[in-house]
């Protein structure tokens, strides 16, 4: 996940660190690469960036694309 924001500001975000890595990009974007146990755990950090209002780009797995428009669904009929 590419995230356009400085890399401690993204750290900042997060109240007990992430399952993965934040790697400055340059001044103001950074890498955020997850490592997690299930899909569902994954979709919660995404969100997490998500709820900030960042601009993001993400690569994901076919499976974990269909959780997400099936949670952001949910989340927008809410």
């Amino acid at each position: 996940m590419v995230v356009q924001v400085p890399a401690e500001v993204l750290r900042g975000s997060f109240f007990r660190g992430t399952p993965g890595s934040i790697t400055p990009l340059g001044e103001d974007v950074c890498e955020f690469r997850l490592s997690a146990g299930s899909p569902v755990l994954l979709i919660q950090y995404v969100a997490a960036v998500v709820a900030l209002g960042i601009d993001y780009t993400l690569e994901a797995s076919a499976e974990v694309a269909e959780l997400m428009r099936t949670v952001g669904g949910r989340l927008a009929s809410a």
